[in-house]
C-alpha cells in the first residue's frame, strides 16, 4: 500500500493496494457498523470475494459458487444496527456479515435461476426488508429476509421480458416499483405487486435505464431519438431535443436532464431550456450522478463536474471498473478504481 499526501490538487490519491489476481467486478460498498465507515468488496475471476477496509487493508476473502450479478447491498438482518452484505449469483441468494461469515441458513437456493441482480427495498425505513428477484421464467419473486416468499404479493407474470432490476421510489406518500421491459408500456407497481400506473410511449425505449427525478418524473430515450417523459398521473410526452440521438447516454441531476452526443455533454431543464454544454477531446462513454456531482467517463478517464466546472485533479485514469462513495464517512467523495492489478482510492478535498 502506498500513500501520496503531497499531491496538491482537489482530487488526491489516498492509497493504492497491489493485488495478485484479476478483478472482474466494480468495487461495491457495504456499511461497517464497527468502524462507522464502509467496506470495499470486489470479486475476481475465481469467484473469490475480497473485503477491504476503508483504509485499504484486506479484512477477509471468501470463495463463492459463481459470479455476483448486479449490486451488493447493505442489510441490517437482526435490526440491531449491525450490517451485513446481501447479493445474488445466478442460483443463490447470499447474506454475509462483516467478518466474512454467512448469516444462518444462507446461502439460499433461488426457486429458479436468474440473470438479473436482486433489488433490496425498505419501504418505510423500518428494516422490514423485501428482496426482489427476477427469475429466468420472467416472474418477479418477492422474499423476506429469511428467503421466504412474501404473503400477499399479487404480481401477475407478463409476457414482455423484464431485463433490469426493479427500482423503488417514493413520491409524496406513495411508493412505486418501476419494472422495465422492452415494450411500449412502462409499469409502476404498488408494494403488493398490483399495477399502480401504466405509462405508454409511441415508440419503444432504447434500453437505457429509465431515470427518476426528484419531482417524480421519469425520463428515457426512444429508439427514434426522442426524449420520453412520464408523469405519475399516467401522462407522457415525447419531444425532439436538438443533439439528442438514440445512442446518447443520459442522466438526471437536480431535475435537469443531461445527455451526451459524441464528445459533448448537454444539460437542459424540465422545460427543455439549454443550461450548459461541455466539450471533450474524445467521445464520452457514459455519464452518471453521485450526490451533486456529474461523473463523465471517456475510454480511459473519469471527469468530475460540479459548480459549473470540472473539478481540479480530474481526470482520473480508469479502466471502467470503478465506483464512487464516501467510504470513510468524512463527507468527502472517494473514487475506488481498479486498474492494472491495483485498487486505487482517490479522495475529493475541498
Amino acid at each position: 500500500m502506498f500513500y501520496d499526501r503531497d499531491f496538491k490538487q482537489n482530487l488526491q490519491e489516498e492509497w493504492v493496494v497491489r493485488i495478485d489476481t484479476q478483478i472482474i467486478t466494480k468495487p461495491y460498498f457495504v456499511k461497517n457498523h464497527f468502524t462507522k465507515d464502509k467496506m470495499i468488496l470486489v470479486q475476481d475471476t475465481s469467484n473469490t470475494l475480497f473485503a477491504y477496509s476503508a483504509k485499504g487493508k484486506l479484512v477477509w476473502k471468501k470463495k463463492l459458487n459463481n459470479k455476483i450479478i448486479g449490486e451488493i447491498n447493505s442489510i441490517d438482518f437482526y435490526k440491531n444496527n449491525k450490517y451485513q452484505c446481501i447479493f445474488n449469483t445466478n442460483s443463490n441468494l447470499h447474506i454475509i456479515d462483516r467478518n466474512g461469515n454467512y448469516v444462518e441458513n444462507y446461502p439460499i437456493k433461488l426457486p429458479v435461476k436468474t440473470k438479473i441482480g436482486h433489488s433490496l427495498f425498505d419501504y418505510n425505513n423500518k428494516k422490514k426488508y423485501r428482496i426482489i428477484v427476477i427469475g429466468d421464467d420472467n416472474m418477479i419473486y418477492n422474499f423476506d429476509k429469511f428467503g421466504k416468499k412474501v404473503v400477499g404479493w399479487k404480481y401477475k407474470k407478463q409476457n414482455n421480458r423484464i431485463f433490469k432490476s426493479p427500482k423503488h421510489f417514493k413520491f409524496k406518500t406513495k411508493d412505486y416499483i418501476l419494472v422495465e421491459t422492452r415494450s411500449k408500456n412502462i409499469k409502476l407497481l404498488a408494494i403488493n405487486g398490483t399495477e399502480r400506473v401504466i405509462l405508454s410511449s409511441q415508440s419503444i425505449l432504447n434500453g437505457s435505464d429509465i431515470k427518476i427525478s426528484k419531482n417524480g418524473c421519469l425520463y428515457a430515450i426512444t429508439n427514434d431519438a426522442k426524449l420520453w417523459k412520464g408523469k405519475l398521473d399516467g401522462n407522457s410526452t415525447e419531444t425532439i431535443i436538438p443533439n439528442l440521438n438514440n445512442k446518447s447516454k443520459f442522466t438526471v441531476l437536480n431535475n435537469n436532464f443531461i445527455f451526451t452526443n459524441g464528445n459533448r455533454v448537454y444539460s437542459i431543464d424540465d422545460e427543455f431550456n439549454n443550461l450548459f454544454t461541455l466539450n471533450f477531446e474524445i467521445d464520452i462513454d457514459n455519464i452518471s450522478v453521485f450526490k451533486d456531482y456529474l461523473l463523465i467517463e471517456t475510454a480511459n478517464n473519469l471527469f468530475l463536474y460540479n459548480n459549473d466546472k470540472i473539478v481540479n485533479g480530474s481526470p482520473v485514469k480508469i479502466s471502467g471498473i470503478f465506483n464512487v462513495d464516501d467510504v470513510d464517512n468524512n463527507n468527502k467523495i472517494n473514487i475506488i478504481n481498479v486498474l492494472n492489478n491495483s485498487i486505487y482510492n482517490y479522495e475529493l478535498f475541498d
